[in-house]
C-alpha cells in the first residue's frame, strides 16, 4: 500500500529542499511565517483529492469549526465568524517518536466518520489507508499536523491550548517543527498498522459503516437509558412531594376509614 500521490510529492520536496524551497510560506511551526502558533503545515493539493488516514489510531475529533466562532459545528456553515472547515484528529504512534495526536484540517469530512469531539467519539478507530475526507475546493491544500499536549507553551511564551475537534489531552509537546514525524509516518505507509495504545472495545473486524452503525446506536441506547433514568427519578420525586405535601389529609382519611371499618 502505496502512500496517496501528493504525499509522496510531499515527501520528495522534504528530502530536496527542507521543505521551505518551493512553498516557503506553507510552514506552520514556529520559528516560520504564518501562524507560528499551530503543530501543522499547508500541503497544496487540488480541492477534491481524497484524504487518507496515515495511521490506524483512536479518533479523537471530528468535526467543523469556525474562525472566531464555533469550535465544533456538524456543518461547514458558520453563524458567526468565518468558515475554517473540517478537522479530523486521531492519536497515532510516529515511528521513533511515540504517541502523537496527528490531525488532518480545512477538509470535507468523509460521512463514513460519526462527528464527535472532545474524546467522546464513541470508540471509532481509523483505520491506515481509510478515506476521511477530500481537500475542499475553495481552499486547494491540506494542513496536517500534530496536536500540543495540555496548555502547551506555544512560540513567543504563549500559551497554546486544544480541544473540541483537535480532541484533549495530547500525548505529545508542542512540535516546533513536524516536518521529520510527518516524514516518518508517510515513509511507514506501506508498513503493517503500528498502534501501541489500546483497541479494546474497537470492533475493528466490522466494515466502517457497521461499526459507526454500531458505536451509533450503543450512544443511544446510553443516552436514552440516562434519560429514562432522569424521567424515573423526576416521578418518585413528585410522588414524593405529593406524598409530603398532602401526609396530614392522607393519615386523616386513613385514620376515618380504620374508624369507619370498626364501627361496622
Amino acid at each position: 500500500m502505496a502512500a496517496p500521490k501528493f504525499l509522496q510529492q510531499f515527501t520528495d520536496w522534504l528530502t530536496t529542499t527542507g521543505g521551505r524551497g518551493q512553498y516557503p510560506n506553507y510552514l506552520r511551526s514556529q520559528g516560520y511565517p504564518e501562524g507560528g502558533y499551530e503543530g501543522g503545515i499547508d500541503i497544496a493539493s487540488p480541492g477534491g483529492t481524497p484524504v487518507y488516514a496515515l495511521e490506524t489510531g483512536p479518533l479523537e475529533g471530528a468535526g467543523y469549526f469556525c474562525h472566531g466562532g464555533s469550535m465544533f459545528s456538524k456543518t461547514a456553515a458558520c453563524a458567526s465568524g468565518s468558515p475554517g472547515y473540517g478537522v479530523v484528529t486521531q492519536r497515532v504512534n510516529v515511528p521513533g517518536y511515540g504517541l502523537q495526536d496527528l490531525y488532518y484540517q480545512h477538509i470535507d469530512i468523509d460521512p463514513g466518520l460519526t462527528l464527535c469531539s472532545m474524546g467522546n467519539c464513541y470508540g471509532q478507530i481509523v483505520q491506515k489507508g481509510q478515506r476521511i475526507g477530500t481537500i475542499r475546493q475553495n481552499v486547494g491544500m491540506l494542513e496536517l499536523g500534530f496536536n500540543a499536549g495540555g496548555a502547551s507553551q506555544g512560540p513567543g511564551g504563549n500559551q497554546v491550548t486544544w480541544g473540541t475537534v483537535w480532541g484533549p489531552a495530547h500525548p505529545g509537546p508542542w512540535v516546533s517543527d513536524p516536518r521529520p514525524m510527518l516524514k516518518a509516518l508517510i515513509n511507514n505507509y506501506g508498513n503493517p498498522p503500528d498502534y501501541t495504545g489500546d483497541l479494546s472495545g474497537a470492533s475493528d473486524n466490522l466494515p466502517l459503516f457497521l461499526t459507526n452503525l454500531w458505536n451509533g446506536i450503543q450512544a443511544t441506547i446510553t443516552q436514552l437509558l440516562k434519560d429514562v433514568a432522569v424521567f424515573l427519578i423526576a416521578i418518585t420525586l413528585i410522588i414524593l412531594g405529593i406524598f409530603l405535601l398532602f401526609r396530614n389529609e392522607i393519615a386523616s382519611s386513613v385514620k376515618t376509614a380504620r374508624s369507619a371499618a370498626i364501627i361496622a
